[in-house]
């Protein structure tokens, strides 16, 4: 019985132990959070992720125009009554708080807000370029400026996180509107002391002075 016992054993911990080195792998195509924002390329390639998460269907999809623009009489639904039918419900305000636009346009863009407090809070360690690393956060500042405009136009009061680090516990806490108002007016004013008036080659289409000033605009006039 004892030697049974003894063999099942040495089977189970080899078992065990194999297990373990199958499990144990690197995760490729992912850099570990321990050693990401350690270079200026990361720092570059965390405004490119900021970027290319915009073109999601989350960000270019129908939530903008529909909970943003139907409900403000901007926009009309047209096409027949029965194409689309869901968005009568914003033109006559009976959708309800968990209408898939509204989910949509909440969740893209808390996301991207995500990567813009990383970039905005671990950059600024990275021995790099300095004029490249204030210009980065100035786009990552813009960006998360015009993602909390699109949030506090729709809802009002929102959560309002700024570090990744305190986002779980800012996420359950609503932000007065004016406070979100005037976070939103801070970082485009930051933008827009960094940012320049235009780009060349392939950084054709990033955040400029111009465009930070734009938004700004359009918050002064709400």
């Amino acid at each position: 019985m004892k030697l049974k016992i003894s063999g099942l054993l040495f089977s189970l911990s080899i078992l065990l132990f194999s297990c373990q080195k199958y499990l144990d792998k690197n995760m490729e195509g992912k850099v570990p959070v321990d050693q990401a924002f350690q270079t200026a390329d990361q720092a570059k390639e965390a405004l490119v992720g900021i970027y290319s998460q915009m073109r999601k269907w989350g960000m270019i999809g129908f939530n903008y125009s529909i909970v943003l623009e139907i409900t403000s009489d901007n926009s009309i639904k047209g096409g027949v009554p029965g194409d689309a039918a869901f968005i009568n419900q914003y033109d006559q305000f009976t959708f309800a708080a968990n209408e898939g636009q509204i989910n949509d346009l909440w969740i893209a863009r808390y996301q991207l807000i995500n990567l813009c407090n990383q970039a905005i809070t671990k950059i600024p360690p990275i021995s790099m370029d300095e004029s490249l690393k204030n210009r980065l956060i100035a786009e990552a500042k813009f960006c998360r400026a015009t993602f909390y405009f699109d949030l506090v136009r729709a809802f009002g009061d929102v959560p309002m996180p700024l570090d990744p680090a305190l986002a779980v516990e800012a996420s359950v806490t609503r932000t007065p509107e004016s406070e979100v108002y005037n976070q939103i007016i801070a970082d485009l004013n930051d933008a827009i002391a960094v940012l320049p008036d235009s780009y060349s080659g392939a950084e054709i289409g990033r955040a400029t002075k111009g465009a930070a000033r734009g938004y700004l605009a359009k918050v002064y006039l709400i």
